[in-house]
Order: structure tokens, then sequence, then C-alpha cells
């Protein structure tokens, strides 16, 4: 719905006092933690058992299978069900598409490793309505997630040559992803 660009920058301590970016940063901060805030308010009225916690935990599950899945899609293999029922078809187009690239660039085996996710954090809520003005109609929330982990990679032509990537190297990562989800109809 609005897709995130990362944290807005801060004005300096002058122009945050005394010019219209200043008054501008502070609204439009304001008005993101607010919708961040009602978004996620959203979730817990309309979402039976929804928690923060427990989204986070649902979200690092589904990092590790979908990232995990996508190493391992090579040699004309789909992806799993679960992988393909818990994604959007862009996804899963884009996740093909990246399938397709990599072995068209000599790619046959990929070693992943997922080390660690060392924070999960919603960074941003939005809610989406069918009318606007209907608050308690049909909808969805989106909740982009950022991710910073530990990961190893590690990819290999037909003769099991090294060709991008580090065996032996440890990344850290950051990545941010949009999860949607949605809200009750009446």
């Amino acid at each position: 719905a609005e897709p995130y660009a990362g944290p807005m920058r801060r004005p300096s301590v002058l122009e945050a006092f005394t010019s219209a970016k200043g008054l501008r940063f502070a609204y439009e901060a304001a008005m993101s933690r607010v919708k961040d805030t009602y978004a996620l308010s959203k979730c817990t009225k309309d979402i039976r058992g929804f928690t923060l916690e427990g989204f986070k935990a649902e979200a690092k599950q589904l990092y590790r299978m979908i990232n995990a899945s996508s190493a391992n899609a090579g040699g004309g293999k789909t992806l799993p069900h679960d992988v393909r029922h818990a994604t959007t078809d862009r996804t899963q187009t884009d996740l093909k598409r990246e399938r397709k690239t990599r072995e068209s660039g000599g790619w046959v085996k990929v070693d992943w490793d997922l080390i660690g996710i060392d924070e999960c954090q919603v960074v941003r809520g939005r809610l989406i309505m069918a009318n606007p003005n209907d608050t308690n109609g049909p909808g969805f929330v989106q909740l982009t997630t950022r991710f910073r982990s530990r990961q190893k990679f590690a990819a290999y032509d037909a003769r099991g040559r090294l060709v991008s990537g580090d065996p032996d190297e440890t990344l850290d990562v950051e990545d941010f992803w949009v999860f949607e989800h949605g809200l009750k109809i009446p």
C-alpha cells in the first residue's frame, strides 16, 4: 500500500523547528506511527489468536522455509506446496525467474544455510480496506518486516567448481519482507 523506503531522514535541529520541512517530517512521522498502531490493533481485533510475538515466530519460520526452498529449487524443481500457498503469484514468478537466471548463469547447485535470525522487527503496518469509509468491512493488513540474519551461501557449476559466494564465510544479511493477511468480512 505504501512501499517502505527506510526510516525518514531527520531534519537538522534548526530545520526541525523553523522550516516547513521540519514540520512535514514531524507530521509524517506521527501519522506513520498512528497507521502502524492502527494496523496492528486491527490484527489483534480481527485475526483470531493474533499476537505480535506469534506473528514474528511465524514470519521467521516462513523466512527460513521460503529462502531454503528458493536455494534448493534447481534442476526444474517447482516450489513446494507450502511455499506456493504462503506466497503471492508475483513472488512465485520472481522466484522462478531467479531460478532460471541462476541456471542460465551456470549455477547447478546452491548451498545456503541460515545460521540465525538476529532480529525480526515490524517496521511498517498498513491497513487496506475495500471501502476506505468502512473500517469494519473486508480488507487486509500489510506488515513490512525487517530481518537481520547470518547466512552462508555458495553456488557451484556442473563440475562442482565454486562460481559465487564462499561456503566458509558468514554473511550479515538484512531483508525486508511484506506479509499480508485478510481481515474479517462482516
